[in-house]
């Protein structure tokens, strides 16, 4: 075996056992977290829907400022009539945020990987603070998922990687 083989290897093994694998709520999907520096602050139900967040060790900005990252999914159900479309759009309106892309599995690109998905990558403002902020909504069977990744737009360049891992690990397990 060559070295690269062996080299090759090594970092597959410790990229598999940094990654953490996780269920969707009330769904057959899983994810994985990118690395250790994420976890979980809030597994829990709430009325009708389910809310799994996860928050990222601080990050210091170019300003001083200690940024936590966070990650969100959303469960509810929604019957078996849903549709994407129908799904996310209602769910947008309630999210005002100035979308700059929008993207499925089926774009050039994309880091969705689930087909029954829709993706936006978008931006807003909190307490003088720009954000950036990927929103994927997905249905998997009756339930109704809402993606939410929440970054300062200063690191979102930075640190999307991460974000995006978790977007294109979400498969059916």
């Amino acid at each position: 075996m060559t070295k690269f083989t062996s080299l090759l290897i090594l970092c597959l093994l410790s990229f598999f056992a940094i990654a953490q694998e996780h269920s969707i709520h009330n769904t057959n999907l899983g994810f994985d977290m990118p690395n250790k520096k994420w976890e979980v602050i809030s597994d829990q139900d709430m009325n009708d829907i389910h809310l799994l967040t996860f928050k990222r060790e601080p990050i210091m900005n170019d300003s001083g400022l200690n940024v936590i990252p966070n990650i969100s999914f959303i469960t509810e159900n929604v019957g078996d009539s849903a549709d994407i479309v129908l799904f996310s759009a209602s769910k947008r309106i309630k999210m005002p945020i100035n979308v700059i892309d929008v993207f499925t599995y089926e774009t050039e690109g994309s880091p969705i990987k689930y087909p029954n998905s829709i993706g936006y990558l978008g931006t807003y403002e909190e307490n003088s603070i720009q954000h950036a902020v990927y929103i994927i909504h997905m249905i998997n069977g009756e339930t109704g998922i809402q993606l939410i990744m929440d970054i300062t737009s200063d690191l979102f360049d930075e640190y999307k990687d991460e974000f995006q891992l978790v977007i294109s690990s979400i498969e059916e397990m």
